[in-house]
């Protein structure tokens, strides 16, 4: 048989030129893609809130805090009025003369919350508390977790800075509507040890949640790091905490979003924080993944000095996400991760949702998707909002429980004259 040339050439044969081209034409269909999901507006707006879901997300009954609102605030100067949507759906001052259905801005939740429950408000003098998202294993539900955290903490009239540090990347895909430079990133604040965080803060298109950027850049910071651990040893991650130590007036909650692995970025994370939640989905090589990160992190520490007796964390928490209670195998690992972490498991457990991955794939979470739905996805929409509520208010109470304490223990201090 012969054999020609021609036939020796495999059509598939990938060299870096074509590598290339696959790159360049996924992120331009990306692109395509985020501006036809974000049709008409390929900018990203954040959704009015009625006083109804405000209840949901204080777990409050709404008549009660309707009330209670309008008592409260009955002699302001600066009365909130809400806002009504118009037929052409713009949105007017409600001017109170007519039954229709208010709406709050997210800018407005604040002054609400204030008014009605002052004691979900950070204490003045009072730092804000740094949570980072953790697991070793990545679809987990950690960007989700962070996003949606972020959202309902704001609903709960708090400030937040999300701090993505997963070079993929996933949250700021979800906060931004452009591109995100290296430059944008905090890449530098790694590998050079230079620089502050607050450099490269941004606004997101959500109201009160401000955010730094991720870049695969980021991915370049373990070469750095081992440099800099031979020649500056521990200290070396110390700088991050640091700079995050400098943010925590300007916020009520720091939250980092990290990468599924237990590199220089995770453990500074994690060296930053107050409290730490990792999404466990109830399967048995992730609950062995799980031990295997702790084990590594106990590991880490010890390297770098840590005592047995030294604080780490105001709080640890699991979460279990992703759940399917319908089956038997889901059901008995949930108790298993149960009996693993006694005490430290949060009630509110997330279930694996149709509703979650429609609104991923549109670049969000279920709090950004519009109210007019289909009903059956309306219905599945809301069931996910009610969980998550629950969720973030676990959280909240944790949080709020530190800043308790912080203020009792600055008066203490101040009655034993220290």
């Amino acid at each position: 048989m012969e054999v020609k040339l021609d036939e020796l050439v495999n059509p598939d044969d990938v060299t870096l030129e074509v590598f290339s081209d696959i790159s360049d034409h996924s992120k331009s269909a990306l692109i395509t893609g985020r501006q036809k999901m974000l049709h008409p507006n390929e900018h990203k707006q954040a959704p009015l809130v009625s006083m109804m879901e405000i209840a949901q997300v204080f777990d409050h009954d709404y008549d009660k805090l309707r009330k209670r609102f309008k008592y409260k605030t009955r002699s302001d100067e600066n009365q909130l009025n809400g806002w009504i949507r118009e037929s052409d759906g713009s949105i007017s001052e409600y001017d109170g003369k007519t039954k229709a259905r208010v709406y709050y801005k997210i800018s407005e939740i604040a002054q609400i919350v204030r008014a009605v429950f002052p004691e979900c408000i950070r204490p003045e003098g009072v730092d804000g508390i740094v949570v980072t998202i953790c697991n070793f294993k990545g679809g987990v539900t950690k960007s989700t977790s962070t996003l949606t955290y972020a959202q309902v903490l704001t609903l709960r009239g708090l400030k937040v800075c999300v701090i993505d540090l997963d070079p993929q990347g996933t949250t700021t895909k979800w906060l931004t509507t452009h591109y995100i430079t290296a430059q944008e990133s905090c890449h530098k604040v790694f590998s050079e040890q230079a620089g502050s965080l607050r450099d490269y803060v941004q606004p997101t298109y959500w109201p009160n949640i401000d955010f730094i950027p991720s870049h695969g850049v980021l991915q370049n910071v373990e070469s750095h790091f081992h440099n800099l651990l031979k020649s500056n040893g521990p200290e070396a991650v110390q700088y991050f905490p640091s700079e995050v130590l400098k943010l925590k007036s300007s916020y009520d909650v720091i939250l980092i979003d990290t990468p599924p692995s237990l590199n220089n970025l995770t453990l500074s994370a994690m060296f930053s924080s107050d409290g730490l939640v990792m999404p466990l989905v109830p399967s048995n090589p992730d609950i062995e993944s799980a031990s295997e990160f702790w084990k590594l992190y106990i590991d880490t520490c010890k390297v770098m000095g840590v005592k047995p007796t030294d604080k780490l964390f105001d709080f640890v928490r699991i979460m279990i996400s992703k759940s399917e209670n319908t089956t038997t195998s889901n059901q008995n690992m949930v108790q298993w991760i149960k009996m693993s972490y006694p005490g430290r498991v949060m009630a509110t457990e997330i279930p694996k949702s149709a509703a979650v991955a429609r609104a991923a794939d549109a670049f969000g979470t279920v709090f950004d998707e519009p109210k007019e739905l289909a009903r059956g996805a309306k219905h599945s929409r809301d069931q996910m909002k009610s969980v998550y509520c629950r969720a973030t208010g676990e959280l909240a109470q944790l949080i709020y429980g530190i800043w308790t304490r912080k203020v009792k223990r600055k008066l203490y201090l101040e009655q034993q004259g220290l």
